[in-house]
């Protein structure tokens, strides 16, 4: 590419401003038009488990709220490891997505789908959300804390929204008592002591 030389970067560099929304098109299609993700790593010098393991974080949880099932299952044949595994690591950050939708009945059938990609291969003993929330209550309530304090008023709302949501979701699937003890849990401190909400 003869931009990447003018400006002195490598593809990747080039590319990473918007390398996002490329691993986006690209890995929604790679079981209709798998030769865009076989050309993009040739085009970045990357191996194929490079490339997807890199963006992970960022595709790995937009695909489960999706519930792309033929995608999430080249996701984790390429990479040779299990759903749960994959899904386990990015925790906090899947959960924080989640809560963010405005709809409480797309919360429920993602948690529902997340639950059941978690207890694929998982013997006799069940991970409940109780146990996944479990997991990453910091981290959660710090990924949404930030998002709190986004300046974009939209963001705001929807991290508003995700606390009642975050809030119900425990109470329903948790019972009231964990609801008091996890700090996960009881977002609506920081709502109060934050001045611009």
């Amino acid at each position: 590419m003869q931009l990447a030389k003018y400006y002195k970067k490598s593809h990747y560099d080039f590319l990473s401003p918007y390398m996002e929304q490329i691993a986006d098109y690209t890995m929604f299609r790679v079981n209709s038009e798998p030769a865009l993700l076989v050309e993009l790593c040739r085009f970045l010098s990357l191996g194929i488990p490079e490339f997807i393991r890199h963006m992970l974080s960022e595709t790995l949880p937009k695909f489960i709220i999706q519930r792309n099932r033929p995608v999430l299952d080249y996701i984790k044949n390429t990479l040779g490891e299990r759903i749960s595994t994959l899904v386990v690591g990015l925790a906090a950050e899947l959960l924080a997505r989640t809560f963010l939708l405005q709809d409480p009945n797309a919360i429920d059938e993602v948690l529902a789908f997340t639950l059941d990609l978690l207890n694929e291969n998982a013997g006799g003993q069940r991970v409940t959300l109780e146990s996944f929330i479990y997991t990453c209550d910091v981290p959660l309530l710090t990924e949404l804390v930030i998002a709190m304090h986004d300046e974009d008023p939209e963001i705001q709302s929807l991290v508003r929204f995700s606390s009642v949501g975050l809030e119900l979701s425990c109470s329903k699937y948790l019972g009231n008592r964990w609801v008091q003890e996890s700090p996960s849990c009881n977002l609506s401190v920081s709502f109060q002591e934050n001045p611009s909400s």
